[in-house]
């Protein structure tokens, strides 16, 4: 057992005092302190719910075992984990518990080519996860995921603010490949040259008619529910190995009889098309290459209901606005109607929905902004500067990544001038 494997049981061991239990932090103490400050202040939204969450337990989905997988066999088959305390992560991923630590008989696995957690929060509209905190702080450690993603675990639902975003969401990227400070662990296969991301994006979702509540009327007044998605994507530059951790809320089910739906995993999937299956198959570059298609559809679910959600709300305000408009009769100078206290609330309704909506495809720009900047620079540049044979097949991938990413960024800049209109709209309306 090397030096840098035992340091990783040590804080395995400690998992529940996260961050401290990173090997590396990265983040300075001002602002380590004020993410932690934030993290406590919320921390009874993520965690103290209702027993319901057994329903909608941890999943955890691994592709291709790189340990006992081998080209004779073929492809393997997925494997599917349903996590409902930390007894059973450590279980049924083999991860070592703080007893065999301590007798010094702890074994590590090494990291499948693909681990996708499934981080779900009950409903948009809250922050409760479907985990318990020693669950997910164990998570954070075991794969050494820096602190920033609490703020952003913390950042969504009902929760959301223009100022929370500024401060604790967004984008946040780090790499070892320049610095060499990454920590190796070979007996999990890692290498210590990696790429870390995370972000926070905003999309919206329209309530389904069936969810909706007897008696109620959408034609008059539209319902559309805000999702925040918070995402981290690790990725071994070396071994190829990668590990997404996708948070999203639970959500109707467009059909009736289908339940709730996690609609960012449900994008994901459609997205690959069953080819995830076949990780062990690809090199580096083209798993490389996979982890890059997964941040694009994440920017697809944030695009995808935009443009109808700003249709809506201008057809709503024009539909309340617009008898008011026009108050005179060709053959009578008087004015017919007062304007009602009801549309008065409708419309303040609506313009409400439309700033929040505004507030939020600019948080997504912002982070899309520096997304782009990161991979595309920070990350091409360092990447040129390594002795990787597959390293001109990476920066190819990132040249594609860079135009995909940049088309999806304009037609969310063109939604963004749309909601400007709108707010011009409903600006010299509710003067007049």
């Amino acid at each position: 057992m090397d030096e840098c494997e035992r340091l990783f049981l040590e804080k395995i061991a400690v998992a529940e005092t996260y961050p401290d239990s990173l090997i590396r932090q990265d983040e300075r103490r001002p602002a380590l302190r004020s993410c932690l400050e934030h993290y406590a202040a919320n921390r009874d939204a993520i965690f103290d719910g209702p027993p319901s969450r057994i329903d909608t337990p941890l999943i955890i989905i691994d592709f291709d075992d790189a340990e006992s997988w081998s080209k004779e066999e073929g492809p393997r088959r997925v494997n599917l984990h349903i996590i409902r305390n930390v007894i059973g992560l450590r279980r049924k991923l083999a991860w070592p518990s703080p007893s065999e630590i301590t007798m010094e008989s702890a074994t590590l696995v090494r990291d499948p080519a693909l681990r996708i957690v499934l981080l779900e929060r009950l409903s948009p509209t809250s922050l409760l996860l479907n985990l318990s905190e020693k669950v997910l702080l164990e998570l954070l450690t075991y794969h050494q995921v820096p602190s920033c993603l609490l703020n952003f675990l913390t950042s969504g639902g009902e929760s959301w603010s223009f100022a929370s975003s500024m401060r604790f969401a967004g984008f946040r990227g780090t790499t070892s490949l320049a610095s060499k400070q990454g920590v190796a662990v070979p007996n999990l296969g890692r290498s210590g040259s990696h790429i870390q991301l995370c972000f926070t994006v905003f999309s919206m979702r329209r309530y389904p008619l069936h969810a909706w509540p007897k008696g109620e009327d959408p034609s008059k007044t539209p319902r559309w529910q805000p999702h925040a998605a918070a995402v981290y994507v690790h990725f071994d530059v070396v071994e190829g190995t990668a590990v997404w951790l996708l948070t999203s809320p639970r959500s109707y089910h467009r059909e009736k009889g289908k339940g709730t739906q996690n609609l960012l995993w449900d994008t994901v999937k459609e997205r690959f098309e069953g080819t995830l299956e076949g990780m062990s198959a690809l090199g580096v570059a083209d798993r490389f290459r996979v982890s890059l298609e997964s941040l694009l559809a994440v920017v697809e679910w944030a695009v995808e209901e935009l443009s109808p959600h700003f249709q809506d709300l201008e057809l709503h305000l024009s539909k309340l606005t617009k008898p008011y408009l026009h108050p005179f009769g060709d053959e009578d100078d008087a004015q017919t109607d007062a304007i009602h206290e009801v549309d008065l609330r409708r419309m303040a309704f609506l313009m409400e929905q439309r700033h929040r909506s505004a507030m939020r495809v600019d948080s997504n720009l912002r982070v899309l902004r520096r997304l782009r900047e990161f991979l595309t620079e920070q990350v091409s540049d360092e990447l040129d500067r390594l002795d990787l044979r597959h390293a001109g097949e990476m920066q190819a991938h990132l040249d594609k990544f860079k135009g995909e990413l940049s088309s999806a960024m304009e037609e969310m800049e063109d939604l963004m001038q749309r909601a400007q209109a709108l707010d011009q709209l409903a600006g010299n309306r509710e003067e007049y």
